[in-house]
């Protein structure tokens, strides 16, 4: 049994020793490679649906995400429902959309994203301001809010500040409203990125 054994130990190390350097690193390298296929699909779809060419934006997400199930890529999974969130809160199918970010909201809270938590609750806000439940919409903005400013995301805190004051200004909350444009102006006016104030 020892002398198999040793056998079986030989042959495993002429095997390693016969195997190509890079054929370690391949799989890695492939990996690599697809993640970045992966980023560039979702691009793709973000860029499809700003021109609400909504069946393609819809194809090109769900095959990064199914692309990106497929590597196991935890943080392009999560990103993977964030932009289908997106996609289904544009297209005013709420329930989808709640499904997938909270879906995505989940795995960025164990990945501890805080530039990407903040992003899902930005989403999540926009979804419930949709259903016209804007005690939600706020609580989810502010908390988007509370994480930009901590992490000193500039362009997030932007939006969340907009987002805010949409939501007093459809409530009818004037003063509350001007306050948070006026603050989300001064930002996009730092960054230099008026044309995202609108």
């Amino acid at each position: 049994m020892k002398t198999l054994f040793l056998y079986f130990l030989i042959a495993i190390n002429f095997a390693v020793i016969a195997m190509p350097k890079d054929s370690f690193y391949v799989q890695e390298e492939n990996t690599v490679v697809a993640s970045q296929s992966i980023k560039n699909t979702y691009k793709k779809g973000l860029d499809f649906l700003s021109k609400e060419n909504f069946e393609d934006a819809f194809t090109a997400i769900s095959s990064g995400l199914k692309s990106s199930l497929k590597i196991n890529n935890e943080n392009l999974i999560a990103t993977g429902y964030l932009h289908l969130g997106s996609y289904f809160t544009r297209n005013n199918n709420n329930s989808k959309a709640l499904e997938n970010l909270n879906t995505s909201l989940k795995l960025f809270l164990e990945q501890k994203n805080e530039t990407k938590i903040a992003h899902c609750y930005l989403n999540l806000g926009l979804t419930y301001y949709n259903m016209s439940s804007y005690e939600k919409a706020l609580f989810n903005h502010f908390k988007s809010l509370e994480i930009s400013e901590r992490i000193n995301d500039k362009e997030n805190i932007a939006l969340s500040l907009q987002s805010i004051g949409r939501v007093y200004l459809l409530t009818i909350n004037l003063e509350k409203a001007q306050d948070n444009f006026t603050r989300a102006l001064e930002i996009y006016k730092e960054l230099k990125n008026v044309k995202k104030y609108r």
